[in-house]
């Protein structure tokens, strides 16, 4: 595939940041037609591309780890397969956002500002 095709194909394909709610919801109840999962799926055929940053992944982790630890291998193939991991927003993106959201959710808007997405889904 040549860059220009490449180029071309990623403005089709919305960017949709989730965060650990969906992931986790995803993750730990795997209904295929669940509103969590189906976002997931439709990653998963190219549709779309689901990004989270570093703090959601840690942060499912540890709560699938503490409350449904047989569900953390389909949490591992969910980010293997489906996830763009990118960093957490520097405290000054954080701080430039401070007015636009509440202060807790001020971080999940500023990565999926960073990381360019279409979407934000909570």
């Amino acid at each position: 595939m040549t860059l220009e095709v490449e180029k071309y194909i990623s403005l089709l394909i919305w960017r949709v940041f989730i965060d650990s709610d969906v992931l986790f919801a995803g993750s730990s109840f795997p209904n295929i037609n669940s509103a969590s999962n189906v976002i997931l799926q439709i990653d998963e055929v190219v549709l779309i591309k689901v990004v989270a940053r570093e703090q959601v992944i840690a942060e499912v982790s540890r709560n699938l780890g503490e409350k449904m630890p047989e569900a953390l291998p389909i949490f591992t193939r969910i980010v293997r397969r489906c996830i763009q991991v990118i960093p957490d927003p520097s405290s000054q993106d954080v701080e430039g956002l401070s007015s636009q959201a509440a202060w807790k959710d001020v971080p999940i808007l500023a990565a999926a500002i960073n990381a360019r997405c279409h979407y934000l889904i909570n």
